[in-house]
């Protein structure tokens, strides 16, 4: 593992990694994926952006290829789309017209973006907006875990 990036850093980070997980079931533990996560999330280190940046042909060469591609091949893996837009202030944008009451992400469908949770700050907390198969998300709907913490198309209040 590389040189973690500073606490403060923000900007334009976005690379694909692929976390493959093996062995997965309705019994395993949130603790479990959130190891897993971290362990196959600590390829994405300092040195990898930094190579990104000084070397503008990285990006396309056989290298960056395989640490991308990594295991897909085997695996033919589901993706999963997971996006925090968490303490980036977009709530406290205003554009001459107060701040907003509400924000939401470009549209999209589930065939645009399967699989894809972004999570958003609220006034209230945070907000999960999540695209899935129409049969993965009538299970959520029924989740009793899930429920607990959840409020389904919530209206908007003003």
């Amino acid at each position: 593992m590389g040189e973690p990036f500073s606490k403060g850093v923000i900007g334009n980070l976005l690379w694909p990694a692929l976390v493959i997980l093996e062995g997965v079931n309705k019994n395993t533990e949130i603790i479990d994926l959130v190891e897993i996560l971290k362990e196959g999330l600590g390829k994405l280190t300092k040195g990898l952006f930094l190579k990104l940046q000084n070397d503008p042909c990285f990006q396309w060469s056989d290298e960056c290829a395989k640490l991308i591609l990594e295991g897909i091949a085997e695996n033919k893996p589901i993706s999963l789309v997971f996006t925090g837009w968490g303490n980036m202030g977009f709530n406290e944008v205003d554009f001459g017209c107060g701040k907003p009451f509400w924000l939401a992400q470009r549209g999209g469908t589930k065939e645009s973006t399967p699989n894809t949770v972004i999570l958003m700050e609220t006034r209230e907390g945070i907000e999960a907006w999540i695209t899935m198969p129409e049969k993965h998300i009538s299970i959520l709907k029924h989740d009793v875990d899930f429920l607990q913490f959840a409020l389904l198309n919530p209206t908007i209040v003003i």
